[in-house]
C-alpha cells in the first residue's frame, strides 16, 4: 500500500518516490492505476468532452447571430456585447475559482500538510475574488467604454506604459498556460496507459483550442 510520500503531485508530476510498475509492466503513480489505453482517452476527451463543448460553442453562436443579430466583434468576443448579467458574473466567478489548477494544487497540498493545507489556500483564493470585483466594478464605472484594462493604461499613461503592461499581461498568460498545462499532463498521464508527454500536449492542445477558437474568450 502506498504512504502519503509516495503520492503525486497533480501539478508537476513529481513524487518522493518513482512510479512502480503493476502485474502488466505499466506505471502506477502513487496508489492510482491508470484505467485508459491512449486511444481510448483520446476519443474520450476529443470527441466527448471536446466535441460536446465545440457543438455548444458553434450553437451559441448561431443563436447569438440569427436571434440576438449579435456582430462577431471585440464587444461579442471579450465582454458579452457590454451586456454582463448577475449570473453571467456568478457563472464567471465560479469558473475562475474553480478551474482544473486550483483543485489539482488545493489535493496536492492536503496530501502533503494535512487539512490545514487547502484552508490556507482557499483563504488566499477568496481573498483574490472578494477584491477583484471591486476594482473591476471601479474600472466599469471610470471607463465604460473599455474592453480590457490595456485601454485604460494606454489612454491614462500614454504609449511607454501600454506597452509595459502588454508585455507584463503576455508574460503572465504564457505562465498560467504553462501551468496549465503541467497539471494537465500529469492528471492525463495519472489516468492513461503508456501516455508520453507529448501525446497528452497534444489532447491538451485540441480540446482546448478547437473550443476556444470557435466560441472565443466569452
Amino acid at each position: 500500500m502506498a504512504t502519503v510520500s509516495q503520492v503525486v503531485s497533480p501539478t508537476t508530476g513529481s513524487s518522493e518516490c518513482p512510479p512502480s510498475a503493476n502485474h502488466s509492466g505499466h506505471a502506477v503513480y502513487g496508489s492510482i492505476p491508470p484505467v485508459f489505453e491512449r486511444q481510448e482517452a483520446a476519443l474520450l476527451m476529443i470527441l466527448g468532452f471536446g466535441g460536446v463543448s465545440v457543438l455548444l460553442a458553434l450553437l451559441h453562436r448561431q443563436v447569438r447571430k440569427r436571434v440576438f443579430h449579435d456582430d462577431n466583434n471585440v464587444d461579442t468576443a471579450f465582454d458579452a456585447g457590454g451586456r454582463v448579467s448577475t449570473s453571467l458574473t456568478a457563472v464567471t466567478v465560479a469558473s475562475q475559482f474553480l478551474w482544473p489548477g486550483d483543485i489539482l494544487q488545493s489535493s496536492t497540498i492536503t496530501v502533503k500538510t494535512g487539512i490545514s493545507g487547502p484552508l490556507w489556500y482557499t483563504v488566499g483564493a477568496v481573498m483574490n475574488i472578494a477584491l477583484f470585483p471591486i476594482v473591476s466594478v471601479y474600472l466599469k464605472t471610470r471607463a465604460p467604454g473599455a474592453k480590457t484594462y490595456l485601454q485604460i493604461m494606454y489612454a491614462r499613461y500614454g504609449r511607454a506604459a501600454h506597452i509595459l503592461f502588454v508585455v507584463m499581461a503576455l508574460m503572465v498568460n504564457l505562465c498560467v498556460i504553462a501551468v496549465l498545462i503541467v497539471a494537465g499532463v500529469s492528471t492525463i498521464k495519472a489516468a492513461t496507459v503508456d501516455a508520453s508527454d507529448e501525446f497528452c500536449v497534444v489532447i491538451i492542445a485540441v480540446l482546448f483550442g478547437s473550443y476556444s477558437f470557435i466560441g472565443k474568450v466569452a
